[in-house]
């Protein structure tokens, strides 16, 4: 799975786990902001049925104009009624909006002249659930009886709007500090104790066991005790950012565990190892005597002709590394899962960017060779 990939998907859980904590806790707030608003619109209906037609007792009041009244100021009723002293209902309206079934709208009646609806000193209201949704009930005590107000628990379209916009915000907040960690751990995969990391130089390297089926392999790996690699002028440390770089991004994207880069000697027989990434650590190899490859002509010529080895059942993939149809090395990739075509051919196109510079400083190198002879 490649970086960009393990990015998308982290920024998903990461949006996803926020987003199913916060609602719960908003949608608890936006509750406490919903039921301010319906306490104060209660207080506000029993001040006018005070006031409306106040030289008129309330048995004597036309409700049904008070009521009309009401539902055209305060829309999100579902239910109001009124009372005498001997709880004998006087009138009552339903919004049939919110309250469809007869079956609700008597049991709502019921319980009020039954005193169902016990309202403590705590609360200003009681809850009840009718046909899966939930009501807040008011029981307010008015001269000459009582007063039921009935509200539907629906958010505004405020109240919507505002949390679709909260949302909207955890998410731009989930993508800006998934892109951070992101830039944060590649910049871990250069630095570390806030210093250029990885370059490790070491004068000699141990040399990697070959296979035990090393039998079939047409490239191994020996300990050459006499020779030091034929191209002794080059110097490394100009190339070590252009490796760092390019052994960086295959490391990042196709999950290498082992990246190595060869030099092809002058005689055209062995490989010369110089650069080698390990997790996050470059090392570079001045001495080859312990990490030096042979290589037969056969292998040779399928390089020069851009061929790409793979071993191990295709975990391991050996590119060459060209300039101007030359071949200067090659590069070698391990994973533990098989490589792809299109991983492949990605790869290879990448090694362009090393394939020039170092072309260019091994013709400089031998130049300068010969100005010395």
């Amino acid at each position: 799975m490649t970086s960009k990939k393990k990015n998308i998907i982290t920024c998903l859980f990461i949006t996803l786990l926020i987003i199913f904590i916060y609602i719960p806790l908003r949608t608890g707030l936006l509750e406490k902001q919903f039921i301010k608003a319906i306490i104060l619109t209660s207080e506000k209906i029993v001040l006018s049925i005070s006031s409306f037609e106040k030289d008129k007792k309330l048995h004597d009041k036309d409700l049904s104009k008070y009521y009309s009244l009401i539902k055209d100021k305060f829309p999100s009723i579902a239910l109001i009624a009124a009372a005498d002293k001997k709880n004998k209902i006087l009138k009552a309206m339903k919004n049939e909006k919110y309250i469809r079934s007869n079956i609700t709208f008597d049991a709502m009646i019921e319980g009020f002249i039954r005193d169902e609806f016990k309202v403590y000193k705590k609360n200003d209201f009681v809850i009840r659930y009718y046909d899966q949704n939930r009501f807040y009930i008011f029981i307010n005590n008015i001269t000459g009886g009582k007063l039921l107000i009935v509200f539907p628990y629906k958010l505004s379209l405020k109240l919507i709007i505002q949390l679709i916009l909260e949302i909207l915000l955890i998410t731009i907040f989930s993508i800006i500090i998934t892109a951070l960690i992101s830039i944060k751990l590649n910049k871990k995969a250069k630095t570390s104790n806030g210093k250029t990391a990885g370059f490790i130089k070491k004068e000699s390297v141990k040399k990697i066991k070959p296979d035990k089926t090393g039998k079939d392999k047409k490239i191994s790996e020996h300990k050459d005790t006499g020779r030091e690699p034929d191209k002794s002028t080059l110097n490394l440390d100009y190339l070590t950012g252009y490796v760092y770089d390019l052994f960086n991004y295959i490391s990042g994207e196709y999950n290498s565990e082992v990246v190595s880069f060869y030099l092809l000697s002058e005689d055209q027989s062995r490989l010369n190892k110089i650069f080698e990434l390990k997790g996050k650590a470059l090392i570079k190899i001045d001495d080859s005597e312990f990490n030096s490859m042979s290589i037969n002509r056969g292998i040779t010529e399928e390089l020069k002709n851009s061929s790409t080895i793979l071993q191990e059942k295709g975990k391991k993939v050996t590119l060459p590394v060209l300039y101007r149809n030359i071949l200067l090395g090659i590069i070698t990739i391990y994973r533990d899962k098989e490589f792809k075509g299109p991983e492949i051919n990605d790869i290879a196109l990448q090694l362009k960017n090393i394939a020039k510079p170092l072309g260019e400083h091994i013709l400089l190198a031998d130049v300068l060779e010969n100005e010395k002879a």
